[in-house]
């Protein structure tokens, strides 16, 4: 019996290396490593989970037919769902009107053009099944077509390639007894010659990478050898376990608690893939082959939560843009998971902004599917304040609650420059309070706008161009430094110690490997029994003199009040920081403006700095105070 899968399942392997083990040895298969595990049953393999696949017929991807009737029911029941439902039928009848997509670089990037067409195909294909119009069918038609017709995907930047596999797999699937058999043929040539083909033809390096890349592109490649399997089940059979043999490398950066080592917005968009991955294995072969239950991954949605602050941004470390990462996705996780707690932030958000609210929101359909459900009624606030992961970038946050926007919210970020998408931002944090972001990251810089410049922004070595950007070096960010100094590349920030009582709600950061010049660095960060915040920062020296910087952005405008106060007053609200030091410091308030041509200016954001000499061989420590002033009136 063995001999005979094997066999079977050599066919498809090609050169995927996947290791594979027999359920008559009561082993466990695990292709690619640690996070992908299934155990056999009954003598089930993965090469007969592929097999089943043919002739399953269509539509096979996220809504089979005749669930159409279920997803209406929600719609006509729930206020938001019907927003998320009135959202992505408004893109399908403006898409109506426009002309197809045409093949516009922009930079190294085909990305806007494969998003559009994503997010226009999807959501007409989404329209037709909830109507039945074939104004819908007939313009998602058109506009696979145009797709077909562009000379290739970019497959230098995969990406590209990625997500217009997932519009062509939609539109094909969900269509395909609307669509004429020269159109599938077209769009079975397309898939194939520019999707397929650079796999077998050119280096994909992001079957090894841990990051985003590696589940978008596998979750495209995915989801299109599903849909095209029957065209030639050899070659998406080997696409299929070659994904599942990569993608565990993805999977394993959400253990152990569900932290995303590249931030709230890049958690959006890997994590968003990775469903639609599950998704479709799911549905084509019964089984995800164990995916969904990679550690953290489904306790990532509190992840993302917690990244949420009270008046409606996020805590934007690393390349993550300051507004709310509410994604659709969540009523994935909380329909899997069953804690509809997480889907809190995103029912009030709807209420107030609509749909709007969503970044991604190209894959809305996916997300008012996977909330059909769901009982969305009466959705609980959650009931936990304080959140911290460990893994590769371990992150601490708390908040006093979850109704009011004038709420407290307090986050420190660990981690190192080398991760993904990260800054010289260990240590950093952010402080928001009534409203008022008094102490704020300014986030992301569009890539296109450095990259045109010739920047190398993708190195993360010592002497990479990325850190000579304002907003990724660490002196764009609420940290320490060594005087004119980068923090160490290879370095990372260690959250060592967790405080969750009423008096300290806080964390202790060990920045010393980012700071070599000292012997040791501690940074520790709470909130009092007040949400007045205390940073206490200790650097004990080694063997030369150095000079320390404390810096931090604010919105608030900051004034010097006296030799160790700064008085920062925004919208009526005021704020007193008091810093603390053995040795002589001087403070200075400059605005956040960036040197060089190519850094995005900071509008509205002031910087306030410390600057204090230690003697070599001596520890000395910084506190800084920040008091409430309470009746400030101000009116700015």
């Amino acid at each position: 019996m063995r001999c005979i899968w094997l066999l079977v399942l050599s066919l498809l392997l090609t050169a995927s290396g996947a290791m594979i083990y027999c359920a008559e040895s009561e082993e466990t298969s695990r292709l690619g490593g640690e996070g992908v595990h299934m155990a056999y049953e009954d003598g089930k393999t993965v090469a007969s989970s592929l097999a089943g696949i043919g002739g399953a017929g269509h539509p096979r991807l996220f809504l089979k037919e005749g669930e159409e009737s279920a997803v209406k029911t929600a719609v006509g029941k729930y206020p938001a769902l019907k927003k998320m439902h009135d959202a992505v039928m408004d893109c399908a009848d403006e898409a109506l009107a426009q002309p197809p997509v045409t093949r516009q670089m922009i930079g190294i990037r085909l990305l806007e053009t494969s998003r559009e067409s994503l997010k226009r195909v999807f959501a007409l294909s989404y329209a037709y099944r909830m109507t039945g119009d074939m104004r819908y069918a007939r313009r998602a038609e058109k506009e696979m077509l145009a797709c077909c017709e562009f000379s290739d995907w970019n497959p230098s930047h995969f990406l590209d390639v990625a997500e217009m596999s997932v519009s062509m797999s939609v539109g094909y699937d969900w269509l395909y007894d609307e669509l004429s058999m020269e159109t599938r043929a077209k769009v079975e040539q397309a898939v194939f010659e520019k999707a397929f083909k650079p796999l077998e033809t050119e280096a994909q390096p992001w079957y090894g990478w841990t990051s985003n890349w590696n589940s978008v592109c596998n979750a495209g490649m995915t989801a299109a050898a599903v849909v095209f399997y029957d065209i030639n089940p050899e070659l998406c059979g080997s696409i299929i376990l070659r994904s599942l043999e990569s993608n565990p490398k993805a999977m394993a950066v959400y253990a152990p608690d569900g932290g995303y080592p590249e931030g709230a917005m890049y958690w959006g968009y890997g994590s968003s893939f990775e469903i639609i991955m599950i998704e479709a294995l799911e549905g084509a072969c019964g089984t995800d082959f164990g995916l969904a239950e990679s550690p953290g991954f489904l306790q990532s949605g509190r992840f993302l939560q917690a990244m949420l602050t009270p008046r409606g941004g996020c805590f934007n470390y690393s390349d993550a843009s300051y507004g709310p990462s509410c994604d659709p996705m969540l009523f994935w996780i909380a329909s899997r998971t069953g804690d509809t707690a997480l889907l809190y932030n995103i029912i009030e958000y709807l209420d107030d902004f609509g749909a709007e609210v969503f970044a991604e929101n190209r894959l809305l359909p996916l997300a008012v599917i996977s909330a059909a459900g769901l009982e969305l009624g009466d959705v609980a606030s959650p009931d936990w304040n304080i959140w911290f992961s460990r893994g590769e970038t371990p992150v601490f946050a708390c908040r006093s609650g979850w109704k009011s926007a004038d709420d407290t919210y307090f986050g420190l970020k660990g981690g190192s420059p080398s991760s993904g998408h990260a800054h010289m931002d260990g240590g950093s944090f952010i402080y928001e309070r009534d409203s008022v972001r008094w102490a704020l990251d300014l986030g992301m810089q569009d890539y296109g706008s450095l990259e045109k410049y010739g920047l190398d922004i993708w190195s993360l070595s010592q002497d990479s161009g990325r850190w000579r950007v304002f907003r990724y070096g660490n002196m764009g960010h609420n940290t320490v430094s060594v005087l004119d100094s980068l923090h160490c590349a290879s370095g990372r920030a260690e959250i060592v110690d967790t405080m969750a009582s009423v008096s300290k709600k806080g964390a202790v950061a060990d920045l010393s490997s980012l700071l070599p010049q000292f012997v040791k660095v501690t940074r520790t960060a709470f909130l009092d029994s007040e949400d007045n915040l205390h940073i206490e920062d200790v650097f004990e020296n080694g063997n030369s003199p150095q000079t320390v910087v404390w810096k931090m952005n604010t919105e608030a405008v900051p004034e010097i009040v006296s030799e160790n106060e700064v008085r920062m007053r925004c919208r009526g609200h005021e704020m007193l920081l008091t810093f603390e030091a053995a040795s002589p410091f001087s403070l200075e308030i400059v605005p956040a403006d960036p040197p060089a041509e190519y850094d995005a200016p900071n509008p509205g954001v002031t910087q306030i700095s410390l600057e204090m000499g230690i003697e070599a061989g001596k520890t000395e420590k910084v506190d800084v105070y920040f008091q409430k002033v309470r009746n400030a009136g101000w009116d700015f």
